[in-house]
């Protein structure tokens, strides 16, 4: 896998103290939601908000490409504009799928959140649906790349 979305930093990679936050709604069956219609977190820090402002929501409610905080840091975003490297990205759905299937030897079911939020989400569920943990080796008949882990450092 190409990392390249994110700069290569602790807070990115969810290393060092960053461990807590990045992991703890990885595992594949979490079903994320939010409090805010407000896209950016900065908007409550910047001043005192009312309780009312609240919103519990199914999350994400908002596209990837959002102008939010997170999407904000992250650098190249024309990755986003070309199948072969989204296909590849470690930052997107295959480093997600990679580390699910890594730390919890599990997939997502056919009706989780990620399908839909993520750029070529379909794709990837069928993928997955069909051949498990031979996904990636599938995949690479798109475009014949590797898909080399740039934490892990071995082949899928």
């Amino acid at each position: 896998l190409d990392a390249r979305f994110c700069p290569f930093i602790p807070m990115t990679y969810g290393l060092d103290r960053y461990f807590a936050e990045h992991w703890v709604g990885s595992h594949p069956s979490m079903r994320p939601c939010d409090v805010s219609a407000e896209v950016s977190l900065s908007y409550w820090k910047e001043q005192p908000r009312e309780l009312s402002e609240f919103s519990l929501h199914s999350a994400p409610r908002h596209p990837m490409n959002t102008s939010w905080d997170f999407y904000n840091y992250c650098e190249h975003h024309d990755i986003l504009e070309h199948k072969f490297n989204r296909l590849r990205e470690y930052f997107l759905l295959p480093g997600q799928l990679k580390r699910m299937m890594l730390e919890f030897e599990a997939v997502p079911e056919d009706n989780w959140w990620g399908w839909g939020w993520y750029p070529d989400g379909p794709l990837w569920r069928d993928l997955v649906k069909q051949y498990k943990d031979k996904a990636f080796e599938e995949a690479r008949r798109f475009d014949g790349f590797s898909f080399e882990s740039p934490l892990i450092g071995e082949d899928a």
